[in-house]
């Protein structure tokens, strides 16, 4: 009996052993603690290399913010790719590699705020101020839905129309995806993008401007695809009689007078202002900052938007830039987001693994500014719970 009560001792001692050992955090793990804590982030927490690129009163700044709007860590767990910090009300998806035990490359991705199930994303997107559409489809049948058929302005969101136009083009042979086309300095526009730092008469495919506008919302790249497959094409897709280049866009929103000449003209009108807008220059982006102006934008419905990414979701340029979904919970993510100020919209076609097809969609619109940061976790929030559902609550006995 002796003999079996020192083996269970010994065996009880290993095991606690092990769990101990089991229970310490892994390095990456312990260094995102304190990132995420509450402590000061110093610059012997990174490498040199990290700090050449990011001075540490930057890396101080960002993660100020960061700890302000989701709390502090109160746990961190190993994903597919990468980690994920857990604080009481968010999570955040986290890139971390660390060398000789400091950070040496890091990327904070869009928080997710917790929201325990379905029920409880649509109350948060039903309670977002301003106009606000959205669906959500399964296989093109309906699953959640408020003001879908309602147009609402989306920016960058219009991007689909010029790309569903370009793969009809494609499709029906007058272009070719390797064509190689001169970049036109008529076309140089606004950030985002990086073709507008590009010399005019650049070489660049017309896959190299589709992949550009898509995954970088790139603006030169999509005015000079709207001059490439005509303008009136792309005003046909999205349903209106007149659409607007994005250079066009900016130098009315820069320019009062001429924006409500715009405003209060026909298509026809509006047609014949393109001259006039063509030799004026661009704005500065400081003088493009107003909020939301009404009949100046890109309006499509959630309904819309549903079918224009339909329409090019399997082309390979809609899968560079996931946007909020991750990777390893679906089989195809297809994204396309647009904002301005006053403006928020995301869309994103799903492809799960057992071949079921989602379409989410959210619009937001308002005359001052959004709270982006809100509207897209919330968007996040509905992206994670279609690929996890929560369980459904266990029945009670009456």
């Amino acid at each position: 009996m002796r003999l079996i009560a020192v083996a269970l001792m010994l065996l009880s001692m290993l095991l606690a052993g092990a769990t101990a050992r089991a229970a310490e955090p892994s390095p990456e793990a312990a260094m995102l603690m304190k990132l995420f804590g509450t402590g000061p982030v110093t610059a012997d927490l990174f490498t040199a290399g990290f700090l050449g690129k990011a001075p540490i009163g930057e890396i101080s700044d960002v993660f100020t913010k960061v700890r302000s709007a989701v709390g502090p860590a109160i746990s961190v767990e190993k994903a597919d790719s990468g980690y994920v910090v857990h604080t009481q009300t968010f999570t955040v998806p986290v890139d971390l590699s660390l060398a000789d035990g400091k950070v040496d490359s890091l990327v904070l991705k869009q928080p997710v705020q917790n929201l325990a199930t379905l029920p409880d994303v649509l109350k948060a997107l039903d309670g977002l101020s301003g106009d606000v559409g959205y669906l959500v489809t399964k296989n093109d049948a309906v699953l959640y839905a408020h003001a879908e058929k309602q147009p609402l302005a989306v920016f960058s969101g219009f991007k689909l129309a010029v790309l569903a136009t370009l793969a009809d083009e494609i499709k029906a042979g007058t272009l070719k995806w390797d064509q190689v086309v001169p970049l036109d300095a008529h076309d140089i526009s606004l950030t985002p993008g990086v073709l507008q730092d590009f010399p005019a008469g650049s070489p660049v495919t017309i896959h190299t401007l589709a992949a550009l506008m898509t995954a970088q919302s790139d603006n030169t790249a999509t005015d000079q695809i709207i001059d490439i497959v005509g303008r009136d094409k792309v005003a046909k897709k999205l349903g209106t009689g007149f659409v607007l280049k994005t250079t066009e866009f900016y130098k009315l929103k820069g320019d009062p007078a001429r924006q409500l000449r715009y405003i209060d003209a026909d298509d026809a009108g509006r047609q014949q202002m393109t001259t006039e807008l063509a030799n004026a220059p661009l704005p500065a982006p400081a003088d493009v900052m107003a909020p939301l102006t009404d009949k100046l934008e890109w309006y499509l419905s959630p309904t819309d938007l549903c079918r224009l990414i339909g329409e090019v979701a399997g082309l390979d340029v809609m899968s560079i830039n996931p946007g909020v979904a991750r990777r390893d919970d679906w089989e195809h993510v297809g994204f396309k987001s647009g904002s301005e100020v006053g403006v928020a919209s995301l869309t994103s076609a799903l492809a799960d693994h057992d071949g079921n097809r989602y379409c989410v969609t959210v619009t937001v619109n308002d005359h001052k500014a959004l709270d982006e940061n809100r509207i897209t976790s919330v968007y996040t929030a509905l992206v994670a719970q279609l690929a996890n559902p929560a369980p459904a609550p266990a029945a009670t006995s009456p």
